[in-house]
């Protein structure tokens, strides 16, 4: 497949595809998180680092975000609803057109993503401006962060 060959991918299954032939392939010694289920929090922080540096390589946004900070980071609340509905119709906004090299990227950013603990994903994000400066506490409504921050934090971070 060429580099301007485009497909449809669906994020979340990908990550998940990705999840499950990491879990093939990885053995016990070397486990990189518990069980064969990628949890909600990792996805979540995944998905956040995803859309940042994605944008910062290719100056595009994979999805529209709808991120809000929470306690344990930045939480995408339309992926949040899905878990808490379980209504497919919602995992349609996370398909989405990429080229072979964008899709490329994206396996390798995910399966080094995949190897840290959720946790060390929650610290991640607790570092970066876009979460400290949206992040109000444990209020009933969270703070949205835009996506200009989430642009502007990944702006000096490299994922190559």
């Amino acid at each position: 497949m060429g580099e301007n060959m485009n497909s449809n991918i669906n994020l979340i299954s990908f990550i998940k595809k990705i999840n499950d032939d990491l879990n093939k392939t990885i053995t016990k010694e070397q486990d990189f998180h518990e069980g064969n289920e990628i949890s909600e929090l990792h996805i979540h922080k995944i998905l956040f680092i995803v859309y940042g540096a994605f944008h910062k390589k290719f100056n595009k946004e994979i999805f529209e975000p709808n991120f809000q900070a929470w306690k344990y980071g930045p939480v995408e609340i339309d992926y949040r609803k899905f878990i808490k509905d379980n209504n497919e119709k919602i995992l349609n906004k996370f398909d989405c057109e990429i080229n072979n090299k964008e899709k490329i990227y994206l396996e390798k950013l995910i399966t080094k993503l995949l190897k840290f603990s959720p946790w060390s994903l929650v610290e991640y994000t607790h570092s970066l401006d876009a979460w400290i400066n949206n992040y109000e506490g444990e209020e009933i409504d969270y703070k949205i962060i835009p996506k200009e921050d989430i642009f502007k934090s990944f702006e000096n971070r490299n994922f190559d």
